[in-house]
């Protein structure tokens, strides 16, 4: 039969959606509450957030396979000293029980990540051993640290600006976001949170080599780093152009936009006339699972 059953599935919905909701709800709440003249103390709120992040610990990644390839990456870099960019099926044995958990299609798919985040995976592997139980928490604990670290950081970066630094705490560390997708669910995204808090702090002090060096460390996790790296190297170069060449700065957006419809019709036309060419990364396949 079909594993979960109907009832089971739809039970668990609806429970998964009310735990969502009193999550949403209380930090909204919270949030309001950061603006008020009567704020939480930041003690009380590292207490709750501490709480909150504890319960999410208690619990097994649930709404996505990815923190098991995590596991499957850090087994084959340090046990079997394999290539994350081959094929993990051709790296770990045929009946290995981090490769056979995987999903079949992932089975023999290679990182999606690059060299940062493998030093992150080593340092798990060599500290969880066999055990897969261990590489999941301990994925799930490393989550939880960056979401802390960057609620503080966005906090440092509010003491110089209208909103409380208890309101930017609470912004990060209670978002359920953070709690589900962060530290119940392990996804690496989190090691990027810290890096966008770091970019952030640094911005406030106007330190912008250390806004670009946060956003390289950044980069060497996954390519959607790249999203604020165009979005901050915009920025320096419309200032620089408004400061001395006016006129250009002003030009400079509708060109983009221009260039960016040209290229994604061109895209367009290579799919439909080159179908070999493989932009699913990008734009995605009807035939993906």
């Amino acid at each position: 039969g079909v594993w979960p059953s109907l009832p089971s599935n739809v039970a668990s919905a609806i429970g998964y959606w009310l735990a969502l909701a009193l999550l949403s709800i209380g930090w909204l709440r919270l949030l309001r509450a950061c603006e008020s003249a009567t704020a939480p103390r930041f003690r009380s709120l590292l207490i709750y957030g501490g709480l909150v992040h504890g319960i999410a610990l208690c619990a097994m990644p649930f709404l996505s396979d990815d923190s098991l390839f995590y596991a499957a990456t850090s087994r084959l870099l340090t046990v079997f000293g394999g290539n994350p960019y081959q094929p993990y099926c051709r790296s770990l044995p045929a009946h290995d029980p981090f490769l056979t958990i995987l999903i079949d299609h992932w089975q023999c798919g290679t990182s999606a990540y690059f060299p940062g985040f493998h030093l992150v995976a080593r340092l798990v592997g060599a500290m969880s051993g066999e055990s897969l139980w261990l590489h999941l928490k301990l994925y799930q604990a490393i989550a939880a640290i960056c979401i802390f670290l960057s609620g503080l950081l966005v906090a440092a970066a509010l003491r110089r600006g209208p909103q409380a630094p208890t309101y930017g705490f609470v912004a990060v560390v209670c978002n359920p976001l953070s709690i589900i997708e962060g530290t119940a669910n392990a996804h690496n995204d989190a090691l990027l949170a810290l890096g966008c808090a770091l970019f952030l702090w640094c911005f406030t002090r106007k330190s912008t080599l250390g806004a670009l060096a946060s956003l390289a460390v950044s980069v060497t996790i996954k390519a959607s780093a790249l999203l604020l790296v165009a979005m901050y190297g915009t920025q320096l170069v419309m200032s620089m152009l408004t400061a001395r060449a006016r006129r250009l700065a002003d030009a400079l957006p509708w060109l983009m936009g221009f260039s960016l419809i040209v290229g994604v019709a061109a895209l367009a036309i290579l799919r439909r006339h080159a179908p070999t060419l493989q932009f699913t990364a990008v734009l995605g396949s009807p035939s993906d699972p």
